[in-house]
């Protein structure tokens, strides 16, 4: 579901606790290398990811995946992630709740290169992109250490373990 893909780094929590055996055909399946777009509700347009793995999904989602091989399902997964695409989803989106009919997506035009320069975007972005986010995992390991520092440099001032050498004014 929605709550299942994570906003910052467009992944899946595959091991959410749930498990469909593959004879349920009471679940819509994404298969491995689709992408899965949030198209209703607060998320519409921005929960976004790619599939390693075969899965089941639910209302809210719509599996976008190319059987005609006619482009590389990783550069749809990040054109899906373009300001292009995303001025046209916001655009098309109707409804109290807000959201796109599958009926809409199918309409919305992909403008993609040749299958040769899509799968160069691709493996360009896919190494750039687990750049950008080692570097921000990274960052995010120093700001909890950093935060657990704070939290024990207060205590320790305010108990008296840490002696304050600044005369107070």
């Amino acid at each position: 579901s929605t709550k299942d893909i994570n906003l910052d780094f467009n992944s899946i929590d595959y091991d959410n606790g749930m498990f469909i055996p593959k004879y349920n055909t009471n679940f819509k399946r994404a298969y491995k290398n689709s992408t899965l777009l949030c198209i209703e509700g607060a998320n519409a347009g921005k929960k976004i990811a790619f599939l390693n793995q075969e899965v089941c999904f639910v209302n809210k989602l719509c599996c976008i995946s190319d059987k005609s091989k006619n482009f590389n399902s990783k550069a749809l997964f990040y054109f899906f992630q373009s300001s292009v695409f995303k001025n046209t989803f916001f655009a098309n989106i109707k409804g109290i709740i807000g959201g796109v009919t599958p009926e809409q997506m199918k309409d919305i035009q992909i403008p993609l290169p040749p299958l040769q320069e899509q799968k160069a975007i691709a493996d360009y972005l896919d190494t750039k992109i687990t750049k950008i986010d080692q570097a921000i995992e990274k960052i995010q390991k120093q700001i909890v250490l950093m935060k657990a520092y704070k939290s024990t440099l207060i205590n320790e001032v305010v108990c008296g373990r840490k002696a304050v050498k600044e005369k107070i004014k």
